[in-house]
Order: C-alpha cells, then structure tokens, then sequence
C-alpha cells in the first residue's frame, strides 16, 4: 500500500483484518498545515477489492461521477462533490477520487489506484473551504507520481 508522503507508519496505529481488507493504519492527524485531520490506509485482497470499497463509499456517499478525468473537478469554485476518474500523462485510467463533504460538514477524500490493492480515506478541517486545502495536500503528498 502506497501511503502519502508526510505519514510515518510507526505514528500510526494498524488496524485489524476484516473481510477484504488484509490490514489497515490509523493515522491520525497530519504533519501538514493542509493535511487530514483524520487519515485511514487500507490493504485490500486485490486491486479489483479496493475499488469495490471505493463504489461502496462513493454510494453510501450518494457521490456521482463528475465531468472530466481531472482531480481538479473535485476542487472547483462552484464546490461540487462527487468522483473523478484519475488518468496518467498518456490519459489512460489509472485510479478513481471522491471529494466531497461529510454529514459534520468535514471534507472527506478517498481514493484507489486500479493496479494497487489500497484504499485510502481522509478528512480534513473547515467545510466547503477546506476541500481545496485538503485536495492540495493530496496533490503534494499522495498522488500517484509521490507514492
């Protein structure tokens, strides 16, 4: 499992085994000023278990797919929640994002790589305002090209 930049594994705390999910970390809060305030890292089965989890968050979510292969839908001024798919440089799907904000009103990410079998979600601090922030740490510290 790839995990963002600015975790340190042993800050974290692992998770137990369940269905799928072969392990987890805990990892808190962030070391960066726009980090997550709470942060899970998932290992799954296989890449095929990882984005059935990341369906099923997205439904529970009531999240749909945006327009566009860009993360920076998930960021836009008109703060609009739902899915991307993510591509690579040669526009070939790589992984799916989900931005959007929880029932507290804490903005949530979550994301899988297809040919990876983790499962990573975070959330971070200040509403609608703080989904910008927290898709910048992504940007800087968990996007693909970091992990």
């Amino acid at each position: 499992m790839g995990l963002p930049t600015d975790v340190v594994p042993g800050d974290c705390t692992r998770t137990e085994a369940d269905g799928d999910v072969l392990t987890g970390l805990d990892c808190g809060v962030s070391p960066s000023a726009d980090g997550p305030s709470a942060q899970t890292y998932e290992l799954l089965v296989s890449p095929e278990a990882a984005g059935a989890a990341f369906d099923a968050g997205v439904q529970r979510a009531g999240l749909s797919q945006l327009e566009g292969d860009d993360a920076f839908e998930c960021s836009s001024s008109d703060g609009e929640q739902g899915w991307v798919r993510l591509a690579d440089f040669d526009d070939e799907p790589v992984g799916r994002l989900s931005c959007g904000l929880d029932d507290a009103g804490a903005p949530v990410l979550t994301w899988t790589w297809d040919d990876r079998s983790g499962y990573s979600s975070v959330t971070g601090r200040g509403g609608q305002d703080g989904l910008s922030d927290l898709l910048n740490w992504w940007r800087d510290n968990a996007d693909r090209d970091d992990l």
